[in-house]
């Protein structure tokens, strides 16, 4: 189900990526029994979607937001993603 998101990956059982869903896209994300999303990307990427936080929330899933620069990433922002 969730091979329709673009560049989707599944690392483990519990842990997927993919590029930025659309918003229609997270209702599928969470029917596919995903409970948190992690956003890793700045808030002025060109793919960003404004109320992202607010539609995970309305899909009934928890929301992090860890802005990381890709082209400078920070031990801090790594350490912020060891979960």
């Amino acid at each position: 189900m969730l091979e329709i998101l673009k560049n989707y990956h599944q690392i483990s059982d519990r842990l997927h990526t993919s590029a930025q869903p659309t918003s229609e896209q997270f209702k599928i994300i969470k029917k596919s029994g995903v409970e948190i999303i992690i956003n890793l990307a700045l808030i002025n990427s060109p793919n960003a979607i404004e109320n992202e936080a607010q539609l995970v929330v309305e899909n009934t899933m928890d929301y992090i937001h860890i802005p990381v620069d890709f082209e400078k990433p920070t031990t801090s922002e790594l350490e912020s993603f060891s979960i």
